[in-house]
Order: structure tokens, then C-alpha cells, then sequence
């Protein structure tokens, strides 16, 4: 993708791969699945007026219904976080590894899937799952939902690297941070990197249906020759490129909506720390991308304080992703002051457009 532009309408999400798919060749990306779910007494938080542990089976129950079945899967569910003596009995065997049923799987889930009162056992969770997938064949996904909590039975790290040495290119892992800690979404970012592939995402991210319907597109169904994996065949992608994780449009263009300031004022909005989260975990997941934030305002005030404030602007932004993990040499911040408005000048309407933030790659 060369250019990433953001939109101004709230309404961009609903586009998301609401048109692929219709005429569209696809082919399996993987022939297995593994579903590890964190219920430890650690998700008993509460985030969002919800529990984390209600999130996190939430976000498993919708992946779940969406993930295709015109594909001959093999998968399993596991829950962690069980109290236990023994390593063995510190997972909750949801659904067994064997040929996917998605009713099955749903209704065992819904069923059996319960808040835990242990620790995280993430490590026995990942040997588990590395001892299961050993003995199938074909490419695996693991899929982990967490709040990333640190405090583990075990080194779930180094079970990671252990699979991912034993199965290779046979096995990627994605991972999806429940609430907004750091450190968690630190920790499962490097999950994420030591699979080598796949990319970390948020529960925040996954709020709407089309959303998780595009999630869950882009981990198991790649359209034949789809270079970026994104969902859109080569020959109708506008935005070839596109890094891993980003959700795009029909056009396969990664959108988002419009960061907006108040009148004079630089400090982000809380109501934006979502997406800048997702912004900071998709750049993590691309190392090696590389984006310029401009800061933009209205017409009022002077050529130079609006200079001046734009550039403000630009750098808060900036900051936050770098306080989220995503290195400043990645990041250039600049301001464009009141030069490239998007809407007129003239209405408060128009003026709230204008005080933004744009990201190019």
C-alpha cells in the first residue's frame, strides 16, 4: 500500500470486505486451527463495563461462527487459567482436536467454557497445542485471546519459539489483546513475532460483525493471487501492499477514521485510543513499515501559531505510538498547518474536519 489516507465518516468499518468474496476464486489458508481462550483469574477484570473473561469468550464464540466451513478444518479450543496441581489439568479441554463442526464447536464452547480462578497457564496451553498440531499435517493457525497477562505457570515465550522451531512455515500464531494494557499488548506482540507470521490484533477492534468477518478472512481464506493476503485478488487491489492485520475496504485500501482535535487544542481524545492502539499493533506486526503523521487545522488563528499547533498535533500522536511500542524511527511527524483543509472553512462542521490527523505510509 503507498498511501494510506484516512476517512472522515464513522460508517467506513461497515465497507470492510462487505463486497469480496462475490465471483471471487479463494483457497484455504490453513488446514488446522487452534483457539487457546485466557479465562485465569487475572480476565476477571472488569474493561468496558464487562468482564475481560466475557470479552474474551465473546470475541472465541464470534470466530467461531464465522470461521468457512466450505474448507475441510481440523481444530481445537482450548481454555486456560484453570487451578490445578498438575501442568495436564491446567487447560480446559473446550473441543478436542478433530474435524471442525462450526454448530459443535459453538454450542461445546458456550457450554463448557467457564471464568477460571487460576493463574495463566498460557505455556501449557501453546505445549499442548505444539504436541497436538505435531501429529496433523498440513499449516496451522493458532489464534490466542488475552489480556497478556505476565504472570504465567510457566514461560509461555519460550514454548512459543519451541513450537515454532519445531513446526516452521507450518505454523503461525495471532494473537488478540482483551483491554488496553501495554504490557500485555507488548507481550503478545512478541508472541505474535517469534510465529514469524500471522499478525496481533485487539478485541477492541473485533466490536462489530463485519469486523470479526474480516478478521477472520484475512487468518483462513487468502483469494488466488492475493500477494498482501488481504482479502482482494491482485488484479482489483488499489492498494497492493497492504501491511499484515490492517482491515481494508473493497478496494483492499486500508481506511480509518479521522482523528479530530478540539478548537486550539493538541491533546488526543480518549474516544481515539482505540484506534491508535490498533495503529500501534499493526505497526508491530510490520517492522519494517514506515509511517509519516501530519497534523492539519482550520482556518482560525495565525499562519504560525496554526503552524505551530498542527505540529503539536502531530507529535502527540506520534508519542502515543511510541509510548504503545512502535520505535520513533518508524515515525515522522510533521505539520501542515491550515494549507490542505478537506472540508470548508466556513461552518463549525467543517472546521471540526479540518483539525485532524492524516497518516501516509
Amino acid at each position: 500500500m503507498k498511501v494510506l489516507k484516512t476517512v472522515m465518516v464513522m460508517a467506513a468499518a461497515a465497507v470492510l470486505l462487505a463486497t469480496l468474496g462475490a465471483g471471487k476464486a479463494s483457497a484455504a489458508k490453513y488446514d488446522n486451527f487452534v483457539l487457546l481462550v485466557d479465562q485465569s483469574a487475572e480476565m476477571g477484570k472488569t474493561y468496558n463495563q464487562k468482564s475481560m473473561n466475557f470479552i474474551a469468550r465473546d470475541v472465541a464464540t464470534r470466530i467461531l461462527n464465522n470461521i468457512p466451513t466450505d474448507a475441510s478444518l481440523q481444530g481445537a479450543v482450548y481454555v486456560y487459567g484453570v487451578m490445578a496441581a498438575k501442568d495436564q489439568d491446567k487447560i480446559q479441554r473446550v473441543q478436542m482436536f478433530g474435524t471442525f463442526n462450526k454448530d459443535k464447536f459453538q454450542r461445546e464452547f458456550e457450554n463448557e467454557a467457564k471464568p477460571q480462578k487460576g493463574p495463566s497457564s498460557l505455556s501449557v496451553a501453546l505445549r499442548e497445542t505444539y504436541d497436538v498440531l505435531s501429529k496433523a499435517s498440513g499449516r496451522s493457525a493458532v489464534i490466542i485471546i488475552s489480556g497478556g497477562n505476565l504472570t504465567d505457570t510457566g514461560e509461555p515465550s519460550t514454548e512459543a519459539l519451541q513450537m515454532k522451531r519445531g513446526l516452521g512455515d507450518n505454523v503461525c500464531i495471532y494473537t488478540i489483546l482483551v483491554g488496553k494494557s501495554k504490557q500485555g499488548g507488548k507481550f503478545l506482540n512478541e508472541l505474535t513475532e517469534k510465529g514469524g507470521c500471522g499478525f496481533p490484533y485487539s478485541a477492541d477492534s473485533l466490536s462489530s460483525g463485519l469486523q470479526v468477518q474480516s478478521y477472520v478472512k484475512q487468518i483462513f481464506q487468502g483469494s488466488v493471487g492475493d500477494a498482501d493476503s488481504d482479502g482482494v485478488p491482485d488484479g482489483q487491489d488499489q492498494c497492493p501492499g497492504t501491511l499484515k492485520g490492517a482491515g481494508v475496504d473493497s478496494r483492499g485500501c486500508w481506511v480509518l477514521n479521522n482523528i479530530n482535535f478540539n478548537s486550539g487544542k493538541s491533546n488526543i481524545k480518549p474516544i481515539y485510543y482505540n484506534q491508535l492502539n490498533e495503529i500501534a499493533s499493526i505497526m508491530n506486526a510490520n517492522p519494517n513499515a514506515k509511517i509519516r503523521i501530519e497534523g492539519h487545522t482550520d482556518s482560525d488563528g495565525s499562519d504560525a501559531n496554526n503552524q505551530r499547533l498542527s505540529e503539536q498535533r502531530a507529535n502527540a500522536v506520534m508519542q502515543y505510538l511510541i509510548s504503545a511500542g512502535v520505535d520513533s524511527s518508524r515515525l515522522q511527524a510533521v505539520g501542515k498547518g491550515e494549507t490542505s483543509p478537506v472540508a470548508s472553512n466556513a461552518t463549525p462542521q467543517g472546521k471540526a474536519l479540518n483539525r485532524r490527523i492524516e497518516f501516509t505510509m
